[in-house]
């Protein structure tokens, strides 16, 4: 029960790894804000939680409007108070590969919006909180594309490197509010936004062949490096990436 105690807000809890990640901290112990733009899926993420014995309540927010984070924290303090663990997970490729020649300006700006800049509000917002309040540990999904280059994903990893960055230079100037700031960098996780890509016979066997431990990752397997982050077993660590690919960037 390494969380307990700890008010914990996992964005993009709706599904896939988000809410793998919510119904893991609450397993710690922590008391949740399931934060999603979509109402439903968030509540039924909260709802899981309290079925099996947790503290959870569901808001909806879209990241890529610094208004709505703003709200989903207030509503957050009013339910359980102070935040002190933010686990900023939404965003994601949404399936829009495509050839850098033939990216738009649409596509460029749609990706960063919902990956850059979806965590640079929720990020704004939650770290100001924090550093009025004592302080708090904030993790980001950044992505092992963020670390090398992937085909058909110029703007994805574009995107996920910003958050690398923005993770990093928080952590910098944070520090001074007691807010540490890490990231994890999932590999090739099998979520619902990507289940009809990544496990289509051909493209499941490249991938795992080219995966030292020789198997898709689930969501379930990040929420390890997750809880450590936001634990007080972290107290020390602060502006780094913990990669979870099964081995896949040795390769």
């Amino acid at each position: 029960m390494r969380l307990t105690n700890k008010h914990a807000v996992v964005t993009g809890a709706g599904q896939g790894i988000g809410q793998a990640l919510a119904k893991a901290v609450a397993r710690e112990g922590a008391a949740v804000t399931c934060v999603d733009k979509r109402p439903d899926t968030a509540e039924e993420t909260a709802a899981a939680i309290r079925a099996a014995g947790g503290k959870a309540i569901a808001t909806t927010a879209d990241t890529t409007r610094l208004a709505d984070v703003e709200a989903a924290l207030k509503k957050a303090v009013a339910a359980f108070g102070n935040v002190n663990v933010l686990i900023a997970n939404a965003g994601g490729s949404a399936g829009k590969r495509c050839a850098f020649l033939d990216l738009t300006t649409e596509l460029w700006n749609d990706m960063l919006e919902r990956n850059l800049t979806g965590a640079f509000h929720t990020g704004l917002a939650f770290g100001r909180h924090m550093a009025a309040n004592g302080g708090g540990s904030i993790v980001f999904t950044s992505s092992i594309i963020a670390e090398f280059a992937g085909a058909n994903m110029v703007h994805y990893g574009a995107s996920k490197g910003g958050v690398k960055m923005l993770m990093r230079g928080m952590a910098l100037e944070l520090a001074q509010h007691k807010v540490r700031v890490n990231a994890i960098a999932p590999g090739a996780i099998v979520t619902p936004a990507n289940v009809n890509l990544i496990t289509v016979p051909d493209i499941k066997a490249k991938m795992e062949a080219n995966t030292p431990l020789g198997t898709l990752g689930e969501p379930d397997q990040l929420a390890g490096a997750v809880i450590y982050l936001a634990s007080d077993e972290a107290s020390y660590t602060t502006g780094t990436t913990i990669t979870v690919d099964g081995g896949l960037t040795l390769t």
